[in-house]
């Protein structure tokens, strides 16, 4: 799929949201995502790049997804700053060269990751995988997903979404 190709998709999907009421905004942002790569040890999948390098967009609650907001701001629920916060978190992830880009609604601790591993920026590939925090803290030797869906642009084009309060308390229970 060509980067033309990737990038009308991913404007649909952000056509959608906004007419359902969600502010995205269209912004030059491909900074943050050179950094988020240079952070996270590897290279975003296509659909994902294409969103965050030219749009801003709130926290969202998308279906099983609590998806960080990228609004270029230094909030704890950015995705330039939520995904770092953890420093355990944070470092499993990037030896597991994943991007952790938000949480699950229903284990509010528990990070969602986009896998980078083996992925080019031509990449459509965009599996999402939910590990178990707990897990990942106590160094649990081998740690598998806990919940998988097959596609995060197919999670946004098909599930409700909303914008979540960015005021709300995301620190582990």
């Amino acid at each position: 799929m060509s980067d033309n190709q990737v990038d009308a998709r991913v404007d649909r999907v952000v056509a959608n949201l906004q007419a359902k009421g969600i502010e995205i905004r269209r912004a030059n942002n491909l900074s943050v995502v050179q950094t988020l790569e240079q952070d996270a040890n590897g290279t975003c999948p296509a659909f994902f790049r294409s969103l965050v390098s030219r749009y801003t967009y709130p926290q969202l609650e998308i279906g099983p997804l609590l998806m960080f907001a990228s609004q270029g701001g230094r909030s704890s629920n950015d995705l330039s700053v939520a995904p770092f916060r953890d420093p355990i978190l944070a470092q499993w992830m990037k030896t597991n060269r994943l991007l952790q880009i938000g949480r699950a609604v229903s284990r509010f601790y528990d990070p969602i990751c986009l896998p980078l591993r083996g992925f080019n920026a031509l990449s459509t590939k965009d599996p999402l995988r939910q590990f178990n925090h707990e897990a990942i803290l106590q160094e649990e030797a081998e740690i598998s997903p806990v919940e998988t869906w097959n596609s995060w642009i197919e999670l946004l084009e098909w599930s409700e979404c909303s914008v979540v309060d960015s005021e709300l308390d995301d620190s582990p229970e």
